[in-house]
């Protein structure tokens, strides 16, 4: 279940027409009222905050316990260092133990399930995986065209992890594996083969049977469909294949979850990846235990990076990214790879409009950002990949314009070659605009800016921000200080976010300096009151707000525990502040929560 304030693409992707935002009371198809679920905190329960954790499950013991179980000991969502660990709480998640870990093969250990059967056995769920090669990979043929983006001793990690094994060991150690425990998790057997896998393991029935809807990863034709199992997860069998609709390869349906419903169907929903509702997850039932299994029919359910914009007639606009995976390169399922959509709120965004197709080149359009100059012109700005080779190279930044409130949009123009954009273009008091941008060189990495005095028709040369020595992502944003001054923010690689500033509009920038704080994809927002608030990614989706025009920060605040990415601030009409951002990884959901900012501290708001 997504918790309240979720922005889910039910809203935002489904052509049935306008939806109310999840959270707000509304009449199911039956015409009862919707459960309205309310958020009682978010915390982040792992204890190893430097590491990256992905894809958890968790589950109920019949004592109370409660297991979370999840890919951890990770630098980043592809890499060769993940391990199944397990933590548990027996205070229903006020506090949890120190995790454990379960698996920890030479290659990377991924998306992690458990269940407790009715027989009181624990099983553990997890995948084995080689796509961090391909990322070592571009990495290798980069350094030695002298062009090296890595760090002397990330490159000597990842060399060590991979070559713990030959080619032929790693290839060997891909499957989809399951953990057995009887013993309440005390001990657990060695990992077994199973023929499929899905992010969150299996679920149990009524009349005893063990149900897992999955994936074939490995090996076999890719089946997709349910497995069961009557020895409490010992042995698996194929049930009856789940059908593949007319026009889709089963190949492209992904990480399939079940669950018995109240009057013995059997629900299934998976990932689409097909031309056909491409994104969205789609839904299959069986009436029958799982003999048949009707052919997968579309919910209206989609989700990627979002960016939020008031327009000057008060109605909110939000662009995002659509695309099939993180990464979304043109291929034969999809001809134009990613592309920039949008959405309309007219009433604060408790509701949102259909989505609708701002811009779709012929690569893989990303990272949109949004602004309306004073003038009522919109200027859309974002970068784009191109397949090359087996990766892809980078085309700069562009915008597309519009003069008629987005009914129609310009052709790219573009901003800047070598250099990436992932924040809006601010407008400065003065009338020029100025855009924060990051680049990459065969040295180092680091932020910039560029500037247009002709309302974004023509920009300058773009201005590098020194780094410090320090490795920075960057992702760039920009926000006037009530002296005039100019206050950058960068993402980085280390333990800290960089600042830096500008006291000539931009012509020329202070050496960058840490703020104090981690975070990725930073956003900048002057509420009503002079309070600052810098949103960003991690700890999951997180806030600092500053009193004192940025020279100091509040403690950290959690938004959310998912770990979103580009997160943006919109000022509403009560003073209070939306922030709408994405749920990082597969099946992403756009979201959105609402608080209000004083002196005082932070008060949540419901819509």
């Amino acid at each position: 279940m997504r918790a309240a304030g979720a922005l889910g693409m039910a809203s935002v992707w489904s052509q049935l027409g306008r939806r109310p935002a999840l959270g707000a009371q509304a009449p199911s198809e039956n015409g009862r009222p919707v459960a309205k679920p309310e958020i009682l905190e978010t915390k982040v329960i792992s204890h190893q905050q430097h590491l990256y954790h992905g894809w958890p499950t968790v589950a109920r013991r019949r004592n109370g316990q409660l297991l979370v179980v999840y890919s951890g000991g990770r630098e980043e969502h592809v890499c060769p260092f993940g391990r199944v660990e397990m933590m548990r709480s027996d205070d229903d998640g006020k506090t949890w133990g120190w995790p454990r870990v379960l698996m920890d093969t030479e290659i990377d250990d991924r998306d992690a399930g458990v269940l407790e059967t009715s027989k009181g056995t624990i099983l553990a769920t997890t995948f084995t995986s080689l796509a961090y090669e391909a990322v070592l990979a571009r990495a290798e043929q980069a350094a030695t065209q002298g062009n090296a983006a890595w760090e002397p001793a990330r490159m000597q990690r990842w060399q060590a992890a991979h070559r713990r094994l030959s080619a032929e060991g790693r290839k060997a150690l891909l499957w989809q594996w399951m953990l057995r425990s009887t013993d309440g998790g005390l001990t657990w057997s060695a990992p077994y083969k199973v023929p499929i896998n899905s992010p969150h393991g299996p679920f149990e029935l009524a009349d005893g049977r063990l149900l897992y809807a999955g994936k074939e990863l490995w090996h076999g034709e890719n089946r997709i469909g349910v497995c069961q199992s009557t020895d409490d997860g010992q042995n698996w069998t194929w049930l009856p294949a789940v059908p593949t609709r007319p026009a889709d390869r089963h190949q492209n349906y992904h990480e399939l979850h079940g669950v018995e419903a109240a009057d013995g169907r059997l629900v299934v929903q998976l990932r689409n990846h097909n031309t056909a509702n491409a994104g969205e997850t789609l839904q299959t039932h069986s009436t029958d235990g799982g003999k048949t299994w009707a052919e997968p029919y579309s919910i209206g359910v989609w989700g990627l990076p979002s960016h939020l914009l008031r327009l000057k007639d008060g109605r909110l606009m939000v662009v995002f990214y659509a695309g099939y995976d993180h990464v979304s390169l043109p291929d034969k399922d999809h001809p134009r790879g990613g592309r920039i959509c949008y959405t309309i709120s007219e009433d604060e965004g408790q509701t949102w409009s259909p989505a609708a197709i701002l811009y779709d080149g012929p690569d893989d359009d990303r990272d949109p950002s949004i602004v309306q100059l004073s003038d009522g012109s919109l200027l859309c700005n974002f970068f784009s990949l191109r397949r090359k080779d087996n990766g892809w190279e980078g085309l700069g930044s562009w915008l597309v314009r519009s003069d008629d409130d987005g009914k129609t949009w310009s052709l790219p123009e573009l901003i800047a070659r070598d250099y990436y954009c992932s924040s809006p273009v601010r407008q400065l008091p003065d009338g020029r605009l100025i855009l924060g941008l990051y680049r990459q060189t065969e040295s180092e990495s680091n932020g910039a800016v560029t500037i247009s005095q002709d309302g974004g028709n023509t920009w300058s040369r773009p201005v590098d921000i020194d780094n410090g020595g320090y490795p920075l992502d960057a992702e760039t944003d920009v926000i006037v200080l009530k002296d005039g001054t100019l206050y950058a923010i960068q993402r980085s690689r280390g333990e800290s976010m960089c600042y830096s500033e500008s006291r000539d509009g931009g012509r020329s920038w202070s050496v960058s300096r840490p703020v104090g704080f981690p975070g990725h994809s930073p956003y900048l927002l002057r509420t009503p009151g002079d309070i600052i608030v810098l949103a960003h990614r991690l700890p999951g989706t997180s806030l600092h707000y500053s009193l004192d025009e940025a020279r100091t920060w509040s403690e950290n605040i959690i938004i959310d525990e998912v770990i979103g990415a580009y997160p943006s601030m919109v000022n509403l009409k009560d003073g209070s502040v939306l922030v709408v951002y994405y749920e990082e990884g597969a099946g992403s959901n756009l979201r959105a929560r609402r608080f209000r900012l004083s002196r005082e501290g932070i008060k949540w708001l419901k819509f």
